[in-house]
């Protein structure tokens, strides 16, 4: 089963309504997440989600983030390996161009064929994009 939880931005991490839903849809106690935090300006952000995910002590597998902040960290194996073993990503919220410029490259060509992300639900674009990039 695969699924999309498009939540925006400023999440309420105290309200674990919406992280034990993510939690229960990546596979409850055999989930294994990874959170994307590229977007966010604010450095904690990855480690905070991680910490949230962590607290709700109902996955195994300790959450983790990938930190990365250049297309070439984006392209190493680890982080790869991480996204195709994942079954549950977590992308924060914020600038989200600022995750699609590391995925993309083409961005003339994207933007001619699926229209201006910014006038559109920026994660839902990300996420099938990861999912194309990564072979997910």
């Amino acid at each position: 089963m695969t699924s999309l939880i498009a939540i925006g931005g400023a999440m309420d991490v105290e309200e674990p309504i919406i992280f034990e839903e993510f939690v229960k849809l990546a596979g409850r106690m055999k989930a294994n997440i990874v959170v994307l935090p590229q977007a966010s300006s604010l450095a904690q952000t990855g480690k905070e989600y991680s910490q949230t995910f962590q607290k709700l002590d109902i996955i195994k597998k300790k959450p983790i983030s990938l930190e990365f902040r250049t297309r070439a960290e984006a392209d190493q194996k680890s982080n790869l390996e991480a996204l195709r073993r994942a079954t549950g990503i977590f992308i924060a919220g914020g600038t989200q161009m600022r995750l699609a410029s590391l995925i993309v490259e083409d961005h003339d060509r994207l933007w001619a064929q699926w229209g201006d992300p910014t006038r559109t639900h920026c994660s839902v674009f990300l996420r099938f994009w990861i999912h194309r990039q990564y072979h997910l």
